[in-house]
């Protein structure tokens, strides 16, 4: 066998331990448009079961996976994680297997130790999810790290984008799953952005999420919240279709966001810019529930701040303009 010396190096250096476990943490990239959202439903048809369903068939088991978070159906990620566990017995199986199979060109397998390689085929298995549409999961990194890391509860902040787009006569193909589409529609930039700079900042921000029944988490949330306008579009190999069409990138990082939170502020957003309400009313709003939910001091019975709230601000932009950026951790992913 060609190379046989330098296998038995690479093979020597794993330090193989059958009995400890490994965790590993991924981060994906997937487009989400035609899945119902992140986690696992009875129908199969979401991020966490196609991935699920295909590193169950690279290990012979049934395998489960941690997120970082739950996207919705619809919503897209650039750098969604999640971790996996595996047992020493199938990282040795693994490596292995990554050897023999020579998937990787021998000198970069040199100084790999069986943790990386594993890392490696997962990666690959990753690649080969969903052949009905290529490419729609994509594993970015693949990296070990230690047990008691949680993807969800380890991390530090988050980052989402939306993306909407105003389209002169007719909407544009080449946009319709990634952006908020509106044809013949002007939006008061500057409006919008005063909007973005009220609710920077710490804000009870329970009124316009969904917050479970039961769920308990602090209405008040630190967000850092920006808009930029992009006019007559045309950095793209489709330029006749994103021709007089002008997009607005809004960006929102937080600790943690609360449910539905990013698509109801970017509602409120528009809702400024199409004129449906003034930003006077915004500011007097947030104004208004931040010093109700203080007084309020945790009661349930918020009616009185909530009646007067206009329907304008509770808008839910549609999922498909929405992205999952970014999450951030101590260590690096």
């Amino acid at each position: 066998m060609p190379h046989q010396r330098e296998r038995n190096a690479i093979q020597s250096d794993l330090r193989i331990c059958k009995t400890n476990c490994v965790r590993f943490a991924v981060r994906v990239a997937y487009d989400g448009l035609d899945y119902h959202g992140f986690q696992s439903q009875p129908h199969g048809n979401t991020i966490q079961d196609q991935i699920e369903h295909r590193l169950s068939n690279l290990l012979n088991r049934k395998v489960r996976i941690l997120g970082c978070s739950r996207t919705d159906a619809k919503v897209h990620a650039r750098g969604f994680v999640f971790t996996v566990d595996l047992s020493g017995e199938e990282i040795e199986r693994l490596s292995s297997r990554r050897i023999n199979e020579c998937r990787m060109k021998l000198q970069e397998q040199e100084g790999c130790t069986r943790e990386a390689l594993v890392a490696k085929t997962i990666h690959s298995a990753i690649k080969q999810l969903t052949p009905q549409r290529p490419g729609s999961i994509v594993a970015r990194t693949v990296v070990p790290i230690t047990m008691d890391f949680d993807p969800k509860f380890s991390s530090l902040w988050k980052r989402y984008s939306y993306h909407v787009a105003c389209c002169d006569n007719h909407s544009s193909p080449f946009l319709t799953r990634y952006c908020w589409q509106m044809t013949n529609q002007q939006l008061d930039f500057d409006a919008m952005s005063h909007a973005v700079r009220i609710m920077n900042g710490k804000h009870n921000f329970e009124w316009i999420s969904l917050v479970e029944k039961g769920e308990q988490r602090d209405p008040f949330r630190d967000l850092k919240l920006s808009i930029v306008k992009m006019e007559d579009h045309k950095q793209s190999l489709f330029d006749p279709c994103f021709a007089n069409t002008t997009m607005y990138k809004i960006t929102g990082t937080c600790d943690f966001f609360l449910y539905k939170m990013m698509r109801r502020i970017v509602g409120i957003i528009v809702a400024v810019g199409k004129g449906e309400v003034k930003w006077p009313t915004l500011e007097s709003c947030l104004e208004t529930q931040d010093n109700e939910c203080c007084r309020m001091n945790g009661s349930d019975d918020v009616s009185s701040a909530a009646d007067s709230i206009p329907s304008a601000l509770l808008q839910t932009a549609p999922p498909h303009g929405l992205c999952l950026e970014h999450v951030e951790y101590e260590i690096p992913i």
